[in-house]
């Protein structure tokens, strides 16, 4: 009996521990009315960033997020992609950017 209830308990450990981390992810995002806001960021660059259609994406780690001159309490990783013609880019470089965030989905 005992070998019959070992797969549907490690499939429902496994699937609380994937509801913890996207908990986790969903708490730890921006007020909403600092979504798709003009937003100055500064932090280091976290991924060797990629190709897109229109620009490079890149995960970005934020040390401080401001918003009008005023801190917003966020940090952590964030997806950005930064259209048209870019710099060289390196990961972990330090930069400072006017970025627009939304919420993830």
């Amino acid at each position: 009996m005992a070998g019959k209830l070992r797969i549907p308990v490690v499939f429902l450990c496994g699937f609380l521990l994937a509801l913890w981390h996207v908990n986790s992810i969903v708490s730890s995002t921006i007020p909403h009315q600092y979504e798709s806001r003009d937003l100055t960021a500064t932090g280091i660059i976290g991924s060797l960033p990629g190709r897109a259609e229109s620009g490079r994406r890149f995960t970005f780690i934020i040390d401080r997020l401001y918003a009008d001159g005023h801190p917003i309490p966020f940090s952590g990783k964030v997806r950005l992609r930064w259209y048209g013609r870019t710099p060289n880019l390196g990961s972990g470089e330090r930069w400072r950017l006017t970025i627009r965030l939304k919420h993830p989905h």
